[in-house]
C-alpha cells in the first residue's frame, strides 16, 4: 500500500452595458434555438474594416456552448426563416472616429415585429474589440436564458518554460494569453479567487508542496498557511470564504479546510487511504474528491465538515480529478481506460454516465465554465499537453493553445453583474 500512496502522489505532483425591450422566455431543451446573423458593416462606404471579423466572433461565442444555432444570411428573409424556426436575428454597423476608436452598434431584433430586444453601442480601440463583443453575447444569452454566458470569462493554466512551470491566463475562446508568475520554479494546481482577483496554486519552491496566493492587480504572492505545511490542490468554496486542500501529514494525506480570514485550519479526513483532489459543491455544503480507501482511487463525497462519507463513482478502476457543474446537477471526473485518462459526465440525478473522451491521448482535470455549458481540460492527444474546450453536449471541441507544454485549466468565475 506505501507503494501505492507514492505513486499516487507522485503522478498528482506530476500533472501537479443595454437597452432591455422584452425578455425571451427560451429554453432549448436541449436544441439549439437557431437565430439569424446578418453582416456588421462599416456605415461608411470605402472605410478601413475592423482588425477582427465581428461575424466570426459572434458566431463562436453564441454556437459553441451548444445554446444557438447560427443561420448567417445577408438580409432578412422572413419566409424562409420562419421556415427554418428563426425568430430573432442579430445585426450591426460600424463607424471609425477621428481619435483611432471605433463605434460598433451591435442589435438583436424580434424577425416577425422587428421589436428591438437588445441594443447596445461600444466606443472601442483596436485592443478591446474583442471584450466589448464578448460583453455582447454574454447579454444575449441572458436576455434568452436569464444566465450569464462565458464570453468575457477566462482560463486560468500551468505552462511550462524550460525547466520551470509558471502560471498563464487567456480569454476563454484562447485569446489574450499573458505569463502571470515568474518563479522560475515548478506552479502547479490553480484555482480562482471568488472574485478573480486572487489566484491559489501550488509550488515546490522549498521541495515540498506548499499553498500560495497571488493577488493578480498587485502582483503581491504570500503563503496561505501560516506554516509551512505540505499541502497542495486548493480550491476556493463558492463564498470565497474557505479553502479546501489535501494535507501530507505523519505519512498519510488527508483533506483540510482552511477560513480564508481566520486562517483557522479543520481537518475533515482521517484515514490511512490517500484523501486528494478535493472540489467544492456549488451550494457550498458538500465535498467531492478522490481516495484509493477501496484499493485504487475512486470517488466519494462528505459534507463540508467531513461527515456522510459516500462513494458516488462506480464505474472505472481508477477515477480522479471531479469537478461539479455550476448547478450542481452534474460530476465531471478523469477515469483511467486502457491506460489513458478520458473525461466523463455524471448525472446526479438520473446516474446516467456519458464518456466525453475516448481514446484520443490523456485527458485531464476538467474544469466548468461558470454557465455549464463548456468544460476545459487538458489532452496530448496533439503530442504535447495543450489545452482545450469541448461543449458539454460533446458535439465541439477546439484547442486553445499550440506552443509549449500547457495542463491544469481553471476556468474563472463571472467577472460582471447580470445585465
Amino acid at each position: 500500500m506505501k507503494i501505492i500512496r507514492i505513486l499516487l502522489l507522485a503522478f498528482l505532483f506530476k500533472s501537479l452595458v443595454a437597452q432591455d425591450a422584452n425578455y425571451i422566455e427560451a429554453t432549448s431543451g436541449g436544441v439549439a434555438i437557431k437565430i439569424g446573423l446578418l453582416p456588421i458593416q462599416s456605415k461608411t462606404p470605402g472605410a478601413k474594416a475592423l482588425p477582427i471579423d465581428i461575424v466570426e466572433i459572434l458566431k463562436r461565442d453564441l454556437g459553441f456552448g451548444g445554446r444557438f444555432e447560427i443561420v448567417e444570411a445577408e438580409k432578412v428573409d422572413s419566409l424562409s426563416w420562419s421556415q427554418m424556426g428563426v425568430y430573432q436575428f442579430i445585426w450591426g454597423s460600424y463607424t471609425w472616429g477621428n481619435d483611432a476608436t471605433a463605434i460598433i452598434e451591435l442589435r438583436l431584433n424580434d424577425m416577425m415585429t422587428m421589436d428591438l430586444l437588445l441594443g447596445q453601442s461600444y466606443k472601442v480601440t483596436s485592443k478591446n474589440i474583442r471584450k466589448s463583443l464578448h460583453d455582447y453575447t454574454d447579454r444575449v444569452i441572458h436576455q434568452f436564458f436569464g444566465q450569464k454566458g462565458s464570453s468575457s470569462t477566462k482560463i486560468s493554466f500551468v505552462t511550462k518554460l524550460g525547466k520551470s512551470k509558471e502560471l498563464a491566463i487567456m480569454d476563454y475562446d484562447g485569446a489574450n494569453k499573458i505569463k502571470i508568475t515568474s518563479h522560475n520554479n515548478i506552479v502547479n494546481l490553480p484555482d480562482w479567487g471568488h472574485d478573480n482577483l486572487d489566484l491559489y496554486y501550488t509550488w515546490f519552491k522549498n521541495g515540498f508542496p506548499e499553498i500560495m496566493v497571488q493577488n493578480l492587480k498587485s502582483g503581491k504572492v504570500e503563503a496561505v498557511l501560516k506554516k509551512p505545511r505540505h499541502a497542495f490542490g486548493a480550491k476556493v468554496s463558492p463564498n470565497g470564504k474557505e479553502l479546501v486542500f489535501t494535507m501530507q501529514k505523519g505519512g498519510g494525506s488527508d483533506l483540510y479546510k482552511l477560513n480564508i480570514s481566520d486562517k483557522k485550519m479543520t481537518r475533515l479526513s482521517y484515514h490511512w487511504a490517500i484523501e486528494t483532489s478535493p472540489n467544492w459543491s456549488p451550494n457550498g455544503y458538500e465535498i467531492v474528491y478522490s481516495s484509493n480507501k477501496s484499493g485504487r482511487p475512486q470517488l466519494y463525497k462528505m459534507d463540508k465538515e467531513g461527515s456522510n462519507v459516500e462513494r458516488i463513482i462506480f464505474n472505472g478502476k481508477y477515477v480522479e480529478s471531479a469537478a461539479w457543474s455550476p448547478d450542481g446537477n452534474k460530476i465531471a471526473y478523469c477515469i483511467m481506460d486502457d491506460g489513458l485518462l478520458n473525461i466523463y459526465i455524471k448525472d446526479l440525478g438520473t446516474q446516467e454516465v456519458k464518456q466525453m473522451t475516448n481514446q484520443q491521448g490523456n485527458n485531464e482535470t476538467p474544469s466548468w465554465s461558470p454557465d455549464g455549458t463548456m468544460l476545459t481540460y487538458s489532452s496530448n492527444r496533439s503530442g504535447s499537453k495543450q489545452i482545450y474546450i469541448m461543449s458539454t453536449d460533446g458535439l465541439r471541441t477546439e484547442q486553445l493553445t499550440f506552443t509549449g507544454r500547457n495542463s491544469s485549466p481553471a476556468w474563472s468565475n463571472y467577472y460582471f453583474k447580470t445585465p
